[in-house]
């Protein structure tokens, strides 16, 4: 195991230095917004949930659209956005009960939404 994160390192360091410092603006705001979608997928594995196809295809969606309004400098849209992935991220915690084990972190996660 560790000799794979070794290699995951040796390899992804280079390839992080060059987005982050040298690369161009476009490519920076992809590799943020694929870490944003991936850890708001893991977020609801974590919690419990599982979260449905729509939630996920959903949050992935406006995760997508609030980097491409930030990336257009549209900004005024923002907020919109924000309010509305939070609503639906909060709609599905308050609406569907964890697996069995997974109660703490669950309401955690609601605690972190809303009630």
């Amino acid at each position: 195991m560790h000799l794979k994160r070794w290699l995951t390192a040796l390899i992804a360091i280079p390839v992080l230095i060059y987005i982050i410092g040298f690369g161009p603006r476009y490519l920076f705001h992809a590799l943020l917004c694929g870490a944003a979608i991936v850890s708001f997928i893991e977020f609801y594995s974590i919690t419990g949930t599982g979260g449905s196809r729509f939630i996920l295809y959903g949050n992935s969606f406006l995760i997508f659209l609030l980097f491409a309004v930030i990336y257009i400098r549209q900004v005024m849209f923002v907020p919109i956005i924000t309010v509305l992935w939070v609503f639906l991220s909060m709609g599905y915690l308050m609406m569907h009960k964890p697996t069995p084990g997974k109660e703490l972190t669950a309401e955690i996660g609601r605690a972190v939404f809303g009630p």
